[in-house]
């Protein structure tokens, strides 16, 4: 027996044939889009090195891109389909705390995904669609007065797929690949003063805060409860978190 075609598509193969078809049944395309956002955060101290980033909001939306899709071809033609992105818009759901080692930071956590699309082509509409999605965002710091650039802001790759409802006739399943573009990726603003003696970054100091100085008292060099930076938890640190307690 002949191989049967998929129900629902139309392959202009020679009559009780579908070899031609399944032979290219797949197809791929990417697209550069442009990139903005926008993200809310907290360095700790106010000053570097910098202990930790609260992320409590963030953004970012890729623009544009145009993609062009065969299916099903054979030496005859094929079925097309043309994809225009409105937007992709990804959304932090939750706000986020990093303890920082270095200038870099590095956190995964669910985002909202939303495809704004339409298409032309054997299947026509506009489409929008909303998932959330674990993804992965790293970046580095760069701090300067008063100010801090997010550097280098990269997103992992992930697979978003179409609802079947949304593919043309035949096509089984198709899915999004996307990955952000990694270059010149940044984002620029003030951040929030915090006092040294508030280790914890919560804006105050109080119990919490003495209760790490004291349980690392004596301790040299690189402690976090070392508020005045003279290489050791001691009187004068704990002098100096009483004068700020709030």
């Amino acid at each position: 027996m002949p191989p049967q075609l998929p129900p629902g598509a139309t392959c202009p193969a020679p009559a009780g044939s579908a070899e031609g078809c399944r032979r290219a049944a797949t197809d791929q395309d990417q697209a550069p889009p442009p990139v903005h956002g926008s993200l809310s955060a907290r360095l700790s101290p106010s000053v570097a090195p910098f202990h930790s980033i609260d992320i409590t909001s963030m953004v970012i939306t890729a623009l544009g891109g145009n993609y062009s899709f065969n299916f099903f071809c054979s030496f005859l033609g094929c079925q097309h389909v043309d994809r225009q992105s409105e937007l992709a818009t990804h959304t932090l759901l939750a706000p986020v705390h990093i303890d920082l080692t270095s200038l870099s930071f590095t956190f995964t956590s669910v985002l909202s995904v939303r495809f704004v699309n339409s298409s032309a082509g054997v299947i026509t509409g506009s489409q929008d669609l909303t998932g959330t999605i674990p993804i992965t965002v790293s970046g580095t710091i760069v701090p300067g007065p008063n100010r801090a650039q997010l550097r280098n802001i990269t997103m992992s790759e992930y697979t978003f797929p179409v609802p079947p409802s949304l593919l043309p006739p035949g096509v089984t399943a198709a899915s999004y690949i996307r990955l952000l573009p990694t270059k010149a990726n940044f984002m620029a603003g003030g951040w929030t003063v915090v006092s040294p003696a508030d280790i914890h970054g919560d804006g105050s100091v109080d119990g919490m805060d003495l209760a790490v100085l004291l349980s690392d008292w004596g301790t040299a060099e690189s402690s976090f409860a070392d508020i005045n930076n003279d290489g050791a938890v001691d009187g004068a640190g704990l002098a100096q978190m009483l004068s700020s307690w709030s």
